[in-house]
């Protein structure tokens, strides 16, 4: 092992349990800029003195999207930035890029000193359809040195126990809860039958605090023997209410969706559709925003003003381009809005 020098980050050792690495890494992450890497490739980088762009693909790629990065391609070394990123936007990205535990390997985290904040080169730069994470990262022009390297951070991620487990199944519900549909089949382990119970239950009370419907909860009868002691399967979902469709203004005939284009739209990391509402018999139309799968349609009542601009703005976009000409589109809008311009704003602002 290269011992740590001015030349080399200090480095930190953690153990972390599957289902705790969220709770315990990304805390540390959030505010700063790093590079993930491995164990092995850490000592090639002390030996060589940089973290390289891998320009070449000689090296092997952390995360296997990093072959078509376009930081890469350029030369650049890809870093993740979480100075300042919404909550909705992180969420996004840990579920697409799972940047604390990239591939099976353990991960480690290297922090970029501050002063080099200016060199930095920020994904907005890529052109459309370039490969870049959105929102998280960022690039090193050229091969990073390790000198603008402050700490490094170790993680050794290992299997689950029935706590760890736990306590990662009660953070997801309580993180999700709101917005879950179906929590799909939960499995808790415990060491004793009582505690078995008592954990059985405080999931089921927040999933009924949520509003969903727990048809598989705590039953002595339903207990299975298992290596941690004993366990359960658990189950809720949310039942829907039947949404009787909406009546045609001008006419009274049932009103139908129709999806305008199949590039959903992500409002706090759920796809949204531009779509109309169509009436079949007197030609009425409006555009609206339709759910994708999963997509809590409740959220559209939630959005802050600057949301509200950007996602009504992209339907209107979308809707605006069914129009031959500007004063044709300007038509439809006026006898469907009246005097009310704020759709219109929001097709002006959308970013």
């Amino acid at each position: 092992m290269i011992a740590d020098s001015p030349a080399n980050p200090r480095e930190e050792r953690l153990v972390v349990k599957m289902s705790d690495l969220e709770a315990v890494v990304l805390p540390r992450l959030l505010g700063t800029v790093f590079h993930v890497t491995t164990a092995l490739a850490l000592e090639g980088i002390k030996t060589s003195g940089f973290i390289r762009s891998n320009q070449d693909g000689q090296l092997a790629y952390t995360f296997p999207q990093s072959q078509n990065n376009y930081g890469r391609q350029l030369g650049y070394v890809c870093l993740f930035d979480l100075r300042d990123v919404p909550e909705e936007r992180l969420r996004e990205s840990l579920s697409k890029f799972h940047f604390l535990q990239p591939t099976k390997a353990d991960p480690v985290f290297l922090f970029l000193d501050t002063s080099e904040y200016g060199k930095l080169v920020p994904w907005t730069v890529a052109p459309a359809g370039a490969m870049a994470i959105p929102f998280v990262e960022t690039w090193f022009p050229g091969d990073l040195p390790v000198t603008a390297l402050t700490d490094a951070l170790s993680v050794t991620v290992d299997g689950d126990d029935a706590d760890s487990a736990y306590r990662g199944i009660m953070r997801g519900l309580q993180r999700d809860r709101e917005r879950l549909i179906d929590t799909g089949l939960v499995r808790i382990e415990a060491r004793t039958a009582v505690e078995l119970s008592t954990r059985a239950m405080e999931w089921a009370r927040i999933a009924q605090d949520a509003g969903l419907h727990v048809d598989q909860g705590w039953e002595e009868g339903r207990v299975e023997k298992s290596d941690a002691g004993f366990r359960i399967s658990l189950h809720a979902e949310r039942i829907q209410v039947e949404i009787r469709p909406e009546p045609c203004p001008s006419c009274g005939n049932e009103l139908r969706s129709h999806v305008l284009e199949w590039q959903s739209i992500s409002i706090r990391g759920q796809p949204f559709f531009p779509a109309t509402l169509d009436c079949m018999r007197c030609g009425y139309s409006r555009p609206i925003l339709e759910p994708g799968d999963g997509a809590p349609a409740p959220l559209l009542d939630e959005l802050t003003p600057a949301e509200w601009d950007k996602a009504y703005g992209q339907m209107m976009a979308t809707w605006r381009r069914g129009f031959v000409s500007e004063e044709r589109f300007l038509a439809a809008y006026h006898e469907l809005y009246g005097d009310d311009d704020s759709l219109m704003k929001a097709w002006r602002l959308r970013g």
